[in-house]
């Protein structure tokens, strides 16, 4: 880790960049893991960062978020804020001291020679020692733990929207088909309202705490809070902003809109142990491909003691069971059935709307095993492609099942265009996704690991960025380890500095070359200054190991892995070293380009309050000192020639 950040040296006072990244509290579900002022605390600020209601000014852009910034930030309700970044820094070597922030050492904004890539990886390296020792100690206690069955949110709110399909049931309640989500807002304040009472804010309206909002015989009742006014089942609302609340398949909805929830109170509840398939329309259960023997097969449920038919664990090529209701229209409505799914219903069965057609088991949800910290970690910098791999939606978009082909499901995803985009998803994986579902670029369709890969190039280098930020951090959260994101945004950042060429243009470069981000853009300037075509590349991400053997000195590579090859590369290209890093510095035997020693600092005169120069002015105490000391050497050579003589001790004339 030290051999691929050692030439990261905080270089500049700004590199002038106009890209960031939106930071926002962690969460998991309501818990803040990490709230907002903890992230952008010691951060400048790329954007603006204004009041949500008055719209005064609170930090403005190139400006550090204080301690006490970042706490008023939190309290006034923003959520996101976007700031300066390692990842997105610009300078040409190194970073610059706006992109960095604060020196967490000394609690003051970075200073231009400081050696931030070293201290990223000691802050990331010294702690792994801790991982290794504490999972040692703890290794292997992985508990099993059941999830809730219902859909309920720690404070009061009011339900704004209902998104998915649903199923009208004969209590009166809605049935999800599918999953989706509710939007609602945070009630922050109630005033219900009598006949005489006078509304002073509008449906909307923002407000801040001490505005009033009724009248009431005479005296005005004002807002608690700052949010937005709502006008509800004569009650009026303060409310914050509004958020997105998922439901899962299968969830039985109990709330409609404009209903006000009561804090903890349940909004839907599920079966948290099965994903069931449901019937979306009313008529005659058909099957398809279930085969007795084949594809099905019949289990005793040793507790009930009834027989149970099972979709098997099937490979044919040929055969994928679903069953058809048919309406009596003559409309066909298919679910596709995953292996190890349970059937609800027979062939010929009348089912109404709702009616669940087949379920698949759930294992209780199993916590992370803590002896997968550290090698987690290990798999994350270096890039590693995982074994079993999730394919993920390449576009938003509707997605369809089109049958078989070469052993392997093809789903495809229809965008709002009308163009597809397929994808092949082995036959033993189990779907997270059903025909007619709407998916998000970067969605997994199936059970698996995500690959960092992908979500390159489907989603995008921020996106790739703060995946692997949350990973890493989470393994070091479970061990109560807390390291700043800077840190890791450091050795990611060194990860991500090589681009791909996919279109040459008039460039010197050739199809296929890993090149330098900087070199990338300094030739693409200098081809369009000549009115040429500029080269086309792609991002790329590397593990730490091979972005060390392809950094730009190839003497700090070949001190850290395969001498030869590396030595013979650089031979056979003929490159030079122009020795920018602290590594190939000490192997040469020069002074670091760190610290007081970086060129920025070897030209620097010094002049005193005269505006003399004070090196000439130290050349001439210098001077004056030597002749000082060679006076007393002579002298005590002419006393120790008298006293061997005997002579009286004659002066020495001074030079």
């Amino acid at each position: 880790m030290v051999d691929i950040a050692q030439d990261v040296v905080v270089s500049e006072d700004d590199c002038g960049t106009i890209n960031g990244i939106d930071r926002q509290a962690i969460k998991d579900g309501e818990d803040i893991v990490e709230p907002l002022r903890d992230r952008i605390a010691g951060r400048f600020i790329l954007d603006r960062v204004k009041h949500p209601i008055s719209g005064a000014i609170i930090v403005d852009f190139n400006e550090e978020v204080t301690d006490e910034l970042a706490e008023h930030i939190e309290q006034i309700g923003i959520e996101t804020v976007r700031i300066r970044t390692v990842l997105t820094c610009e300078s040409k070597h190194g970073v610059c001291r706006k992109c960095y922030g604060r020196n967490l050492a000394s609690n003051r904004a970075v200073e231009i020679g400081e050696a931030v890539g070293i201290v990223a990886a000691q802050s990331i390296g010294q702690p792994g020692t801790q991982l290794t020792m504490k999972t040692f100690h703890i290794g292997g206690a992985a508990t099993r733990v059941s999830e809730e069955n219902r859909v309920y949110l720690p404070y009061p709110c009011v339900i704004r929207e209902i998104h998915g399909n649903v199923v009208e049931l004969d209590n009166g309640n809605r049935l999800f088909t599918r999953k989706g989500h509710l939007i609602v807002n945070r009630v922050l304040q109630q005033i219900p309202l009598g006949g005489d009472d006078d509304l002073l804010a509008n449906e909307g309206q923002q407000v801040l705490a001490g505005d009033p909002l009724v009248r009431r015989n005479g005296d005005r009742i004002a807002a608690t809070e700052i949010g937005y006014v709502h006008h509800v089942d004569r009650r009026v609302l303060i409310t914050a902003q509004p958020r997105r609340v998922d439901i899962r398949n299968g969830s039985e909805l109990m709330v409609g809109t404009e209903q006000i929830v009561p804090e903890d109170e349940t909004m839907a509840y599920f079966d948290p142990f099965a994903e069931p398939i449901i019937a979306e329309v009313t008529g005659t259960v058909r099957f398809d491909d279930i085969v007795l023997g084949t594809t099905l097969r019949e289990e005793i449920n040793e507790d009930t003691g009834k027989i149970e038919k099972k979709i098997t664990e099937f490979s044919a090529e040929t055969l994928q069971p679903r069953i058809v209701v048919e309406t009596d229209d003559g409309d066909e409505a298919v679910y596709y059935l995953p292996g190890a799914a349970y059937l609800n219903v027979s062939e010929g069965d009348e089912v109404k709307a709702g009616r669940t057609l087949a379920k698949l088991l759930k294992e209780s949800v199993k916590t992370r095993d803590i002896t997968g910290g550290l090698p987690r970690v290990g798999e994350l910098f270096e890039a590693r492609r995982p074994r079993n791999p999730a394919v993920l939606a390449k576009i938003d978009g509707v997605l369809h099942f089109r049958g078989i082909s070469k052993g392997k499901r093809v789903l495809s995803v229809e965008d709002f265009f009308g163009d597809e985009h397929k994808h092949a998803v082995p036959m033993g994986k189990h779907l997270l996704v059903r025909d007619g579902d709407t998916v998000e670029a970067g969605e997994p369709l199936c059970e698996g690991q995500t690959d960092p890969h992908d979500v390159l190039a489907i989603r995008g280098e921020n996106a790739l960025q703060d995946y692997l930020v949350n990973e890493i951090q989470e393994v070091y959260r479970l061990q109560g380890v807390r390291i700043n994101d800077k840190h890791i945004g450091m050795i990611i950042r060194q990860m991500m500095k090589k681009v791909e060429i996919v279109s040459v243009g008039d460039t010197e470069f050739i199809f296929g070359q890993q090149v330098d981000r900087n070199r990338f853009r300094n030739e693409n300037e200098k081809v369009i200054r000549e009115g040429g075509q500029p080269a086309v590349a792609q991002p790329m991400l590397l593990g730490i190991t091979r972005a060390s053997l392809n950094i730009d000195s190839f003497i700090s590579a070949a001190s850290f892995q395969e001498t030869t090859r590396v030595l013979t590369n650089a031979a056979i290209a003929g490159s030079s070293d122009y020795l920018r890093g602290l590594k190939e510095n000490v192997i040469i035997g020069n002074q670091i380009p760190a610290g007081t020693g970086i060129r920025a600092y070897r030209d620097v005169k010094l002049f005193d309050e005269n505006m003399e120069n004070l090196d000439v002015t130290v050349q001439r105490i210098l001077e004056q000192k030597r002749k000082e000391q060679e006076e007393r050497e002579a002298e005590i050579r002419a006393e120790m020639m008298s006293e061997e003589l005997g002579d009286p001790v004659t002066e020495v004339p001074t030079v």
